[in-house]
């Protein structure tokens, strides 16, 4: 009777053991996951942050206008650039898609970013998509006292805020996100 109470005991601990193994195989899972979403997510964000940041350094480069913006909303930014450096005054713009671009996502909230090149180079396209998953992307404007500006004429700088979202990997009905701000002086301003 003593060997059956041993064995009996040995196999409620084993099955103990097999639970919190279990469990814990299910949480190194659940992380590893969310970590490879994050990174996904950060990958994204760095191929857009590249992009984003040498257009806005080169804002007004080799323009005659009294301004280089010419759309300024909190949600598209347009302005005057020569780009490529060909002495061809380009008109940049970049603005952000509905949230039906990317229906077939699961996150309700994702969408596109565009940038539009006037004339682009040979071989490059004129309309790019330079990120996808984006939540947030918002232009504020300043003018030289760091106040926030509506006058076109009076901006000397500018912040974008970027928020993107993986599209369907949720963690406690989160979906892993990152974010990114920075204020832009353009030398040409």
């Amino acid at each position: 009777m003593g060997t059956m109470l041993d064995v009996a005991g040995a196999l409620i601990i084993r099955a103990m053991m097999f639970v919190a193994m279990l469990g814990v195989t299910v949480t190194l899972n659940d992380t590893m996951y969310m970590k490879t979403a994050l990174n996904n997510v950060q990958g994204e964000l760095t191929s857009l942050i590249i992009t984003v940041e040498s257009d806005c350094q080169k804002i007004g480069y080799n323009s005659t206008a009294p301004t280089p913006f010419l759309i300024h909303k909190a949600d598209t930014l347009q302005f005057l650039s020569d780009i490529n450096n060909d002495n061809i005054v380009d008109t940049v713009t970049y603005y952000i898609s509905d949230t039906t671009v990317l229906a077939s996502t699961s996150n309700p909230r994702d969408r596109v970013l565009y940038r539009d090149l006037s004339a682009p180079t040979p071989g490059q396209p004129r309309l790019m998509v330079i990120g996808s998953g984006l939540t947030q992307f918002v232009v504020q404007y300043y003018n030289s006292s760091g106040a926030i500006e509506t006058d076109p004429l009076l901006m000397s700088s500018i912040t974008i805020q970027i928020t993107i979202e993986h599209g369907s990997y949720t963690i406690n009905n989160k979906y892993p996100s990152v974010y990114w701000e920075r204020r832009f002086f353009p030398s040409n301003l």
